[in-house]
């Protein structure tokens, strides 16, 4: 996790916001506690491939072009190369690796549909675009909880429906309060 620090700040601070409600929300599903250490794992290494993704991208405070994009598209494949000689678990690999895949078979890399895509890689993927959503970025405001859950309910046809109204109904996002913005140690408007 230094590494993603010194790196970059603000993907530092985003693997603990989406860490910490991986946390809470397996263990509200009622995973076994050995599962919900591992997507915890997952979910603070799912953007390590962005390490070697060029700052001038991942902060870019405009839209991001065709072959910009398709840079950034690279770091699950990273991020798993980078560990998979060192990691010997399949369900950290699988999030690492397949974080950005929808339901519908419009993600990335592998464009896995439906039941491809496991039940780990599907509650990290509500975790990281919620915590995406709510997080101050370089080219957008931070959204509030209800523009957030409005634009997720706009998307299920690419995330689990199902697993995003109960990690609504679970009010675990509630909890997190106060901001990641108001906890984090760095100026999270200026940062890049």
């Amino acid at each position: 996790m230094k590494v993603a620090y010194d790196y970059d700040p603000l993907l530092y601070w985003h693997s603990l916001h989406v860490a910490s409600f991986a946390a809470p929300f397996t263990a509200y599903l009622g995973y076994p506690p050995q599962d919900q250490y591992r997507i915890v794992q997952a979910s603070l290494l799912h953007d390590l491939g962005k390490i070697y993704i060029p700052h001038s991208l991942l902060n870019k405070p405009a839209p991001l072009s065709a072959r910009e994009f398709g840079e950034v598209q690279r770091h699950p494949e990273i991020g798993y190369a980078l560990l998979a000689e060192e990691v010997q678990d399949d369900l950290i690999l699988d999030v690492v690796l397949h974080h950005h895949e929808r339901l519908d078979g419009s993600g990335y890399p592998d464009r896995l549909r439906g039941t491809e895509i496991s039940d780990s890689v599907r509650l990290v993927t509500i975790c990281d675009i919620y915590a995406a959503m709510t997080e101050v970025r370089p080219y957008r405001a931070q959204l509030s909880a209800q523009k957030a859950f409005q634009t997720m309910w706009s998307m299920t046809d690419g995330i689990d429906s199902m697993l995003l109204d109960v990690f609504k109904d679970s009010q675990i996002w509630k909890e997190r309060e106060p901001k990641l913005a108001e906890l984090c140690p760095i100026d999270y408007k200026r940062a890049n």
